[in-house]
């Protein structure tokens, strides 16, 4: 392991191509110095520490606080191929900085991309910026805000995923920036190659003139650079010289004093190599975070909820055994804030936090309630059991539901439901029905978030693979399957039923990555042709919605074209309103208990998560019913587990691993249909955790008539709720009651 020093102390570690010098404004300065005086440029010429080409500037056009800015840089290589690198500081770390790491990793035999950075303070790190280059390497740019003081004994360490990850070269810079924001990363960009000059692409215009853009330069083999970008500060090379796979990179920052888009760039010196290019902007000199505390009670006993979830968009909490909780280091601004618990409603408000101060904000919860009774035979009065009890908040109890999901890629929030400008058909759905925030993708890439949504578990995979598996683990097709409910999932440009080939651009734009039900055997071996179907347009998909023997559960993977993956967001919102649109003005959605979910695998730039899970970022979910029109944002916090939780729970499944944690959130209360049960050998029956309010309930039983009728639920209490079922006799067998 390398371990490098603070850039101003040792003159040693310089690239020799340093382009830009590595003092000028907002640079490696004193903390509470104004600028770097005359007399301290004489004494550090007259040490060593500064070299000849160094050139100091004449003046700031837009001074900031010489505590902003980057403090220190210091990274590492490996010799040896290896699936970790850890680097020291050679100062200790000031609590509160930003850290910024930028990595770039090669693997000559498969894709090896990073799958966290750690450190053993226990900052929680965060992807800004991705890109790869071919199928071998990695280019990456992760941060942590307020990050806890490292010690020069401490490390942070990078872990790269694959199938051969032991094998990677791997090359490390870390960056430690003071006067950053609680919430600082702005805008991104990234751009990969083979051709000079090498560079990150171009990024939106910065949120505010002062920010520092972070930029890397990473590149496979061994070489130098020049020629970077005037007004960056370069750090020292690191190379890796690992023989047959050998790479390296270079980091460069600049303080930004005017708002604008953002660029970076540097000469290689071979023509030939293939390059990686990630840049990052930070907001600075914002203004001191404030606090939002509370306590979460019941609204009938007032008792404090212990566990209970308390969360807004940058981050969440737990409550203590009284109830109380702190949400801290919050940026001064407007949230919604939402805290939510097992056997309560949710609740969300508004909530100011302002600079420097404590807003106090108290959420007392209803209590969910629940239904039971018993259910007899009309004659007898002898217990039924194995009767059905379903409930439901819109259409009729005694239907199947319908439920259909609709898979976007990549773009995540931001991109989105985030701004609107791009996507005006999603939003206006956002907007008439449900948008559920926050909610998150669990892993990257896509694979892992696909296998999860439809198996309760990643499987164990990290990467895209096309050749792992088949599982011989129960997925959600599986579960339908032997529930005998009917179900579909149509994969746009796929060449054929059941199709199991890797698929791909530029071949088609199908790719195996995003059909999860051909990963598993209890698929493939029951009925695959059948259940997992070319995409048929949506004039044809409608007549089978609207057919005999439709599917209650449809699932629809848009091509890589249309499901914004390989093309823009408009195309993606295009596409949708295109097939989207039909479907609810069909009799398969409009005349049952339906539910259309349109949601992402993951957002590709963002490491951010809930419920314990690795994170898959920050993704829009939007939820189509009759049961969540006109509810607008909905503050519920979750992941992809807790969709398929809510799936399950429409049909009356099982939880599928993670499913079964309800940590991991629900969507139930904006679903048409809200579940069901069955009786007991007594008869009996038990509806839990239901939103208090008025249901329609019925009950049946092979042999018997149907019985429906009307409830009220109520917070935190039970309703008794019997049914008394006459036997079909010869006469009035298949008449309604």
């Amino acid at each position: 392991m390398k371990c490098g020093w603070p850039r101003s102390v040792r003159s040693s570690d310089v690239d020799p191509n340093p382009g830009p010098s590595l003092m000028t404004r907002g640079g490696l300065r004193p903390r509470g110095s104004a600028s770097v005086s005359s007399a301290l440029v004489l004494l550090l010429l007259a040490s060593g520490a500064l070299w000849t080409n160094v050139m100091l500037p004449m003046q700031d056009t837009a001074p900031l606080d010489a505590s902003t800015g980057v403090i220190q840089s210091f990274g590492s290589t490996n010799g040896t191929g290896s699936a970790t690198l850890s680097a020291s500081p050679s100062a200790a770390t000031a609590a509160g900085d930003l850290l910024v790491a930028t990595v770039k990793d090669r693997n000559t035999t498969v894709l090896a991309p990073v799958t966290g950075v750690t450190d053993s303070a226990g900052n929680h790190w965060v992807r800004a910026a991705s890109v790869t280059r071919g199928g071998h390497a990695d280019g990456e740019i992760w941060y942590v805000a307020n990050a806890a003081s490292l010690a020069t004994s401490q490390v942070v360490t990078v872990t790269v995923g694959g199938t051969s990850a032991s094998t990677t070269a791997i090359a490390l810079t870390v960056l430690e920036v003071a006067g950053a924001s609680p919430s600082p990363l702005d805008v991104t960009a990234t751009r990969s190659g083979g051709s000079q000059p090498a560079s990150t692409g171009t990024t939106a215009a910065t949120a505010q003139a002062a920010e520092v853009a972070i930029a890397d330069i990473g590149w496979s083999g061994i070489v130098t650079s020049s020629s970077q970008t005037v007004g960056y500060i370069t750090t020292a090379v690191e190379q890796s010289t690992i023989k047959g796979s050998a790479d390296g990179e270079q980091a460069a920052w600049q303080l930004l004093t005017v708002a604008g888009q953002q660029s970076y760039s540097a000469r290689l010196s071979s023509s030939k190599v293939a390059w990686t290019g990630a840049i990052a902007t930070f907001k600075v000199g914002g203004p001191p975070a404030g606090l939002i505390t509370g306590t979460v009670t019941d609204s009938i006993t007032s008792a404090g909820i212990s566990a209970a979830m308390v969360s807004y968009s940058d981050g969440s909490t737990t409550t203590d055994p009284s109830g109380a909780y702190t949400l801290g280091d919050v940026a001064p601004g407007t949230y919604t804030v939402t805290a939510s618990a097992i056997g309560y409603s949710t609740q969300s408000v508004q909530v100011s936090a302002n600079s420097g101060a404590t807003t106090t904000q108290g959420f007392a919860l209803i209590p969910l309630g629940a239904v039971n009774g018993t259910v007899t035979d009309s004659g007898t009065n002898a217990g039924i059991p194995g009767a059905t009890v379903t409930y439901s908040n819109g259409g009729s109890a005694t239907t199947t539901p319908h439920v259909m999901v609709i898979m976007e890629e990549n773009k995540g929030y931001a991109a989105t439901l985030g701004s609107c400008s791009a996507d005006p058909y999603l939003c206006g759905l956002a907007s008439s029905y449900a948008s559920v925030t926050p909610w998150y993708g669990v892993s990257h890439p896509s694979v892992p978030n696909y296998l999860a949504i439809d198996s309760g578990s990643t499987q164990g995979q990290t990467s895209d693979c096309t050749s792992c598996g088949p599982f011989t683990a129960t997925d959600l097709g599986g579960q339908l399957t032997a529930a005998g409910i009917p179900w579909a999932a149509y994969m746009e440009s796929m060449p054929s039923a059941c199709y199991t080939g890797t698929g791909g651009l530029p071949a088609t734009p199908y790719t195996k990555r995003h059909n999860p039900f051909v990963y598993f055997t209890d698929v493939l071996d029951n009925g695959c042709a059948q259940h997992v179907l070319p995409y048929p347009g949506v004039s044809s998909m409608i007549s089978a919605l609207d057919g005999a023997g439709a599917p209650s559960f449809v699932w629809i993977s848009p091509n890589l074209y249309d499901d914004m993956h390989s093309s823009t967001v408009t195309a993606g919102d295009s596409w949708l309103q295109a097939n989207l649109g039909p479907v609810l003005a069909s009799p398969w959605f409009t005349g049952a208990n339906a539910t259309v979910i349109v949601t992402m695998d993951e957002h590709e730039d963002d490491d951010t998560g809930c419920c314990g899970d690795a994170a898959g970022g920050l993704i829009p979910t939007v939820v189509i019913s009759s049961a969540a029109g006109g509810k607008g944002s909905v503050a519920t916090v979750g992941d992809l587990y807790g969709t398929l939780r809510t799936i399950e729970e429409t049909y009356g499944l099982g939880f599928l691993g993670a499913a079964a944690g309800a940590a991991d959130g629900d969507l139930l209360q904006l679903f048409s249909y809200t579940g069901s049960t069955t009786t007991d050998s007594n008869g009996g029956y038990t509806l839990s955790n239901v939103e208090p309010g008025t249901y329609t309930i019925t009950c049946s039983a092979p042999g018997y008539t149907p019985q429906s009728m009307q409830i009220s639920v109520t917070a935190g209490a039970t309703t008794m709720q019997d049914f008394s079922l006459a036997p079909v006799t010869a006469g009035s067998r298949g008449r309604s009651p």
